[in-house]
């Protein structure tokens, strides 16, 4: 493995409290994560969740998956949820239990196309994510 100290790229600070990687996909893909993380890891590599459907109303502890697979419909469901929605100065309540009001290691947008419109609330649900770095995936030029 490669010793990121040799390529003269600054690390960045990961919060103790950060974890978990946060993939967010449309609906009819979130098979196709959890088929891939399946099939090229050895089995019990990574603790996975889908929120999504039954699963989020459970009392999950999030902090106990190293991914979490969700839709960009739960993500703008658990946003209204918290009451963020239209309040840009409410900070959402620290707990382990939903996407929001904590911080992720990692967020994925698959299909990052999705959040182009900045007024949408899918894009400000996003944008209130707490994240120690974000990747944006898209076969879509925007």
């Amino acid at each position: 493995m490669a010793d990121p100290k040799d390529s003269n790229v600054a690390t960045l600070p990961v919060p103790e409290a950060a974890h978990g990687t946060l993939i967010i996909a449309p609906l009819s893909l979130l098979s196709n994560w959890t088929s891939q993380i399946t099939e090229h890891l050895h089995p019990e590599t990574l603790a996975t969740l889908v929120f999504h459907g039954q699963n989020k109303s459970a009392n999950l502890n999030l902090s106990e998956y190293d991914v979490v697979i969700t839709s960009y419909g739960t993500l703008v469901s658990e946003y209204k949820k918290e009451g963020l929605d239209g309040n840009i100065e409410k900070k959402a309540r620290k707990t382990k239990q939903g996407l929001f009001g904590r911080t992720w290691r990692r967020v994925v947008l698959d299909e990052a196309h999705t959040i182009r419109n900045p007024r949408a609330k899918v894009s400000l649900a996003a944008a209130r994510l707490e994240s120690v770095s974000r990747w944006s995936l898209t076969g879509i030029l925007i």
